[in-house]
């Protein structure tokens, strides 16, 4: 079945699928999505949880052995696929498409990707996963949703602003969900539950800008590192799960990747923003960017985004927020990383 992401929450409380598809670009909302299938499985005695990531050249045949083995800890398991733009390919199709025509009931599938392209909707695989399973697609909240997307928010902690406070609060995220929660968090822990006064929302917010990883981005992207270093303190300090962070820099590390290989392919700069949907007010500092760095570099940074991805599954042992801070110094100029300019 398909559900929207405000319903699945409701689903969770009565069952649990054998399999979920949740794909979109919201950040927040694709991690809550996870978060709800995870907590469901374990409550349900899924209590093994295995992770494949799926990128260029994957071998679905691991998918298909770890879906069929035994469990060495649990008799039933949680699987996550992981699958970035490349999306499922043709093995992909089959291999969840014959997994879909053998569900096996002790183990709990969720595909995670990003937002899926419409001809996508129509394949077999997906077609299957939406018969046995659930399907949920996140859409991006727009502004015009955005005050009743903060308003519930406010209300899941038991609060209440008045409507000019809460245009306040929209105003000063700029449609950015993260910023627009942590904001709401910072609210609660400052007054806790009940009503909020326009003069309260406007304190707070004063400071809440800081506290987002789009900045952060921008940041590095801008070369300013005394503010890279304090926006990423102040993540840390507001508990912002590290995958988040990753997921921004590498996303944008992927993009300015494609465009400058395609630049000296000879491509406009101004057609590849079109073809990669950079939006217009962010072309200039792209532009900068790409005049600063070379191909070569932003390969080596994503291979650095790799290694804090480990960090982050615990493959590799390190401090997670010492190798974020370095991968967003290097790309704001700062190379603590082993990767030069040109």
């Amino acid at each position: 079945m398909k559900l929207q992401q405000s319903a699945l929450k409701t689903h969770l409380q009565k069952t649990l699928a054998p399999i979920y598809l949740i794909s979109g670009d919201e950040p927040l909302l694709v991690q809550e999505s996870c978060m709800g299938v995870r907590e469901k499985a374990d409550q349900c005695g899924y209590g093994e949880r295995q992770v494949l990531t799926v990128e260029a050249n994957f071998d679905w045949n691991l998918f298909w052995r770890q879906a069929r083995s035994l469990s060495l800890f649990s008799q039933k398991r949680l699987l996550e696929l992981r699958l970035s733009k490349n999306g499922v390919g043709a093995k992909g199709s089959k291999a969840l498409l014959a997994y879909c025509q053998a569900i096996d009931t002790d183990l709990c599938v969720l595909v995670v990707m990003p937002k899926l392209e419409a001809r996508s909707t129509t394949a077999k695989w997906f077609k299957a996963i939406e018969n046995e399973g659930v399907v949920v697609q996140i859409w991006p909240i727009d502004r015009k949703q955005m005050p009743q997307w903060i308003t519930q928010r406010l209300q899941d902690l038991q609060m209440t602003a008045d409507p000019v406070a809460i245009e306040l609060l929209v105003g000063s995220v700029e449609g950015n969900l993260l910023a627009a929660d942590q904001a709401v968090e910072k609210l609660y822990l400052s007054y806790g539950a009940g009503h909020l006064s326009l003069d309260e929302v406007s304190k707070t917010i004063h400071n809440t800008a800081h506290f987002n990883v789009f900045q952060l981005l921008d940041s590095a992207l801008t070369g300013d590192a005394e503010r890279v270093v304090m926006i990423s303190h102040s993540l840390q300090q507001a508990r912002i799960e590290p995958a988040i962070v990753l997921w921004a820099i590498a996303r944008e590390l992927r993009l300015l990747a494609h465009v400058s290989y395609d630049m000296k392919q000879g491509k406009r700069f101004e057609d590849l923003c079109q073809s990669y949907h950079v939006h217009y007010q962010r072309q200039q500092l792209f532009r900068q960017v790409l005049a600063k760095y070379s191909t070569q570099f932003f390969y080596r940074l994503l291979r650095g985004a790799k290694k804090v991805d480990e960090v982050i599954k615990g493959v590799k042992v390190a401090h997670v927020w010492q190798e974020l801070l370095q991968l967003y110094l290097a790309l704001a100029g700062v190379h603590l990383l082993a990767a030069k300019r040109r």
